[in-house]
């Protein structure tokens, strides 16, 4: 869940929710509740303001609560919950349906914890008031 301001073709604002990951090393389920805040901003590709660049830039952190699985001995993972820091950016486009409902398509790079840094591809559904 995101909520926003919109100034111009720019966005700023907050997110939280709720996450699940699943290692392959050590089989086990991860839940987590991420907090951020992010930037996203659009430039127009065309008149019609249907077809754009989109960029979009998040800092935060999140709070990863349980972990249910097995460790590398066959013993349960047992982990007290801990905060893990993380940011992402996601450049790529977007293609506007309607005045205020965008959807989006961009390689991500997720940095976690200073450590680690992941690549991906995150699509989705924007709705502005």
């Amino acid at each position: 869940l995101m909520a926003g301001a919109r100034v111009g073709d720019n966005v700023f604002g907050l997110g939280s929710g709720l996450g699940m990951e699943f290692w392959d090393a050590y089989p086990a389920v991860v839940r987590k509740i991420p907090v951020y805040c992010f930037y996203r901003g659009y430039v127009p590709l065309d008149q019609k303001r249907r077809f754009m660049l989109f960029g979009e830039v998040t800092l935060g952190g999140e709070c990863v609560y349980k972990i249910i699985g097995t460790d590398v001995g066959g013993g349960e993972i047992k982990q007290t919950p801990y905060w893990k820091w993380r940011s992402t950016l996601s450049p790529g486009i977007a293609l506007s349906l309607f005045k205020n409902l965008n959807i989006y398509l961009a390689p991500t790079a997720e940095i976690l914890g200073h450590q680690e840094i992941h690549g991906g591809l995150s699509a989705g559904l924007t709705v502005g008031f």
